[in-house]
């Protein structure tokens, strides 16, 4: 599945230093509507929208070519980032239903940015304009807060949705990587990492989001770790998962707005451990129920898309059916 990433900010809160990083990391097309204007028509003394609080001809012109361009890469599968600033809800709304329509999904790249800092930066590229140049005045920057539409957590959350990729050879890679990662900010060079889910069972279909089970003494143990996690940027879960799993504490890692990772800082000598792991081995053991497995998620997936619970819920019974048989056989074979 494709994404379109929106980069969603006030003038110097670095969309367009993200969407370049975006553009190189996923890989991604990059649209930004304020190179092709310059390109096409040099440099604007006073752009009218300044003004009025709306879009030039110019600029709506450039921004419906660039999303002709960015519609045609979507249905190819290919990551988009149309990098316009969006700062009203209904624009955000609005590419969200067109990308959904696409059959891609959409994540809103908010960059929130202090006053001071954002005319520091403002004040570097004034230093540095090319001759004719519309110089951004410190008082547009109020009147531009006043025009924007902040994101709420709410309308944030709602990009996370559930969709299923097949299986990437570079999931153990990436395992590493973040359980590297995460001794590093913890401190504990030897602690307990486990990769778990379906993206640490090759060749099974997964939603393409590393799970990484940390093993602790106790949960004040998972308390602190989650703490530094916090520190660094990690985000935690809906609290409804607090109550459905309280043997663990659970943070999530995003780049670029995307879930990559998500964090279990679980007992290590409680049931949910050892079933996690007897559940993970018993599929990398045996390919036929893998491949059961898998035509399961596809079809909760697709029933569940816009609801990470219900989707849970819906593979619970095979879950639980499965890892009581793989139990059975390890205590019959001890």
């Amino acid at each position: 599945m494709a994404t379109l990433f929106l980069t969603c900010g006030l003038p110097g809160s670095g969309k367009t230093t993200l969407a370049k990083r975006i553009e190189h990391d996923r890989p991604a097309l990059r649209l930004t509507a304020d190179e092709w204007l310059f390109e096409l028509f040099g440099p604007d003394p006073e752009p009218p929208e300044v003004m009025r609080g709306a879009p030039s001809a110019r600029r709506t012109a450039v921004e419906a070519l660039q999303w002709e361009i960015a519609a045609a890469a979507l249905r190819l599968g290919v990551d988009v980032v149309v990098d316009w600033g969006v700062w009203s809800r209904r624009e955000r709304d609005d590419y969200r239903a067109r990308a959904k329509a696409l059959g891609a999904r959409t994540v809103v790249c908010f960059l929130d940015v202090a006053r001071d800092e954002q005319w520091r930066r403002v004040s570097e590229r004034n230093a540095n304009l090319p001759p004719g140049a519309f110089r951004i005045e410190e008082q547009y920057l109020d009147l531009w807060a006043s025009w924007f539409d902040r994101p709420t957590h709410e309308e944030l959350r709602d990009d996370d949705d559930v969709h299923i990729e097949d299986y990437s050879g570079a999931y153990p890679r990436m395992f590493e990587r973040e359980a590297a990662a995460i001794r590093a900010l913890l401190g504990e060079p030897s602690i307990t990492i486990e990769h778990h889910g379906s993206t640490a069972v090759p060749g099974l279909p997964a939603k393409p989001v590393i799970d990484l089970m940390v093993a602790v003494a106790d949960l004040d143990e998972a308390e602190r770790y989650a703490r530094v996690l916090a520190g660094a940027g990690y985000e935690p879960v809906d609290a409804i998962y607090r109550d459905l799993m309280p043997d663990r504490i659970i943070a999530i890692r995003r780049e670029y707005g995307v879930r990559c990772c998500h964090v279990h800082l679980i007992l290590r000598d409680g049931d949910e451990y050892r079933r996690n792991l007897a559940f993970r081995d018993y599929l990398r053991a045996h390919p036929d129920v893998a491949a059961e497995y898998a035509s399961l998620k596809r079809r909760s997936a697709q029933q569940h898309r816009d609801d990470r619970e219900a989707y849970r819920k819906s593979k619970s019974d095979f879950i639980e059916r499965v890892t009581n048989h793989a139990l059975a056989e390890i205590r019959s074979a001890s």
